[in-house]
């Protein structure tokens, strides 16, 4: 869901896909195929085929790159090596649009204002002076135990 937030939309022929940048040293694939692509069958295919490109292609030996492939139901991948092709053009596009991309993962907003952490005021200027009275010791005369 971060990804698809926060992450560069991409197209290819056969999917569309969400690239976002992190400091992980691994790229990570997420893959996503609705009920209108197909029945389940359907579907497990295009993602087992989806893998088997994806472990195939230069993404794979790429890093700190999370992305999350979709599935389009207009045009689902047939055969590997055009899928395997497809992705290695992505790979060359996610490269091209890093630059752009956050550590984050978040490109800065226009007129967002940073959230600010709890209160301002030093909290020493909070204390009353019941808090900053010494403690009686235990031994000072008190309750017998």
């Amino acid at each position: 869901m971060k990804t698809q937030r926060e992450g560069v939309r991409l197209k290819g022929a056969s999917f569309f896909a969400y690239a976002r940048f992190t400091r992980a040293p691994q790229v990570r694939l997420g893959l996503t195929a609705s009920k209108k692509v197909g029945k389940a069958h359907e579907r497990n295919r295009y993602k087992r085929l989806a893998r088997e490109a994806f472990r195939r292609s230069v993404l794979r030996h790429m890093s700190g790159v999370d992305l999350v492939v979709i599935i389009r139901q207009e045009s689902p991948p047939q055969a590997l090596l055009p899928l395997i092709d497809e992705l290695n053009r992505l790979a060359e596009q996610i490269k091209a649009r890093q630059s752009k991309l956050t550590p984050k993962g978040t490109p800065k907003r226009k007129g967002s204002k940073p959230r600010s952490k709890g209160n301002s005021k030093d909290r020493s200027e909070t204390l009353s002076k019941k808090d900053l009275a010494p403690t009686p010791s235990p031994s000072s005369g008190g309750a017998h135990v």
